[in-house]
């Protein structure tokens, strides 16, 4: 994902915010995403196996062509000024 007409993605110390442009199936691309984080943040040492990090449902509502920029541009500058890395 990019900061750009395709897509942005934003992290925070709780939440993840995304604006994947991609034909797939929600779910797949969720559950995706949750894998390759959880391995990474252990890989890391940031997450013990015994913590499961995730929601079971995350909001996925699908955007319109003309709401796509106002989310991409929620997601990277709507979140406050300082990005958790």
């Amino acid at each position: 994902m990019h900061g750009d007409d395709r897509g942005s993605i934003d992290r925070r110390r709780y939440n993840v915010y995304g604006t994947p442009d991609i034909p797939a199936n929600r779910k797949l691309l969720d559950d995706s995403f949750k894998v390759y984080a959880t391995r990474k943040l252990r890989e890391e040492n940031l997450l013990s196996r015994e913590v499961k990090p995730w929601s079971r449902h995350g909001s996925t509502p699908y955007l319109w062509t003309e709401q796509l920029q106002r989310a991409i541009d929620y997601v990277i500058n709507g979140q406050g000024d300082e990005p958790f890395f």
